[in-house]
């Protein structure tokens, strides 16, 4: 404030600071304040706000995704397993014995459009991300889908996104992104509603894909979205 005179000029009672609590209670006075030497100490307090480890949130959201259909626990093809956190192993990439792991990236707020993807331990050749309503085969999947080394987890619908990634030879990471431009518009993702995303990609040779006479492909994990 502007108060006159020799205190810190927060009023008619310079320097006095109220304690209610903490096993600390009344007004306490520092004597004033002025600059000789040997004066009474300043008036003034310190405030310190500590917090615990945060969720990585932003923009006010609190929803996390949550990650499932992992390859971990003997229940891939063949009984394959595959690194915690992961999808079954794999052949199409230089980190696919673990198995690919899909993790979400930014907020799930599909007007900020910050949300996407990351794919890493993936395979060198074409993959997919599919999306869809439901899960199926929650929470260990389904191994019995025909020429699949993988746990198949999400049950893709109409309007489903879908990308491309080409992750290259002796590359193993991926990133998707970009939901705004679907060409479905704005309303895919309405806040309130959960969508379910895996990615599918070629996994040729596996020798722990299911009996067939197709061409052999697999799965990362998968994640459950809840939009705001």
């Amino acid at each position: 404030g502007g108060a006159a005179g020799p205190g810190t000029g927060i009023g008619t009672e310079l320097d006095q600071f109220e304690f209610n609590g903490g096993g600390l209670t009344g007004c306490f006075w520092f004597g004033g304040y002025n600059s000789s030497a040997g004066s009474n100490p300043l008036g003034a307090f310190f405030h310190k706000l500590d917090g615990g480890e945060g969720t990585g949130c932003r923009g006010g959201c609190c929803n996390q995704p949550t990650l499932f259909c992992f390859g971990d626990t003997g229940n891939c093809p063949g009984g394959a397993v595959g690194n915690a956190g992961a999808g079954c192993p794999h052949g199409a990439g230089p980190n696919g014995a673990g198995g690919a792991v899909l993790t979400p990236t930014g907020d799930a707020n599909f007007g900020n459009d910050t949300y996407g993807f990351s794919v890493t331990a993936g395979p060198s050749s074409l993959g997919i991300l599919i999306q869809g309503a439901n899960p199926i085969g929650f929470p260990n999947g389904n191994n019995g889908v025909p020429d699949s080394a993988g746990l198949f987890c999400v049950a893709p619908q109409l309007r489903g996104f879908i990308e491309f990634t080409n992750l290259g030879a002796g590359s193993d990471e991926a990133q998707i992104d970009d939901f705004q431009g679907q060409p479905f518009g704005a309303t895919a993702q309405p806040a309130g509603s959960s969508t379910f995303n895996q990615f599918w990609f070629r996994d040729t040779g596996n020798p722990n894909a299911n009996p067939g006479g197709g061409a052999e492909f697999n799965f990362s994990n998968a994640v459950q979205t809840d939009w705001i």
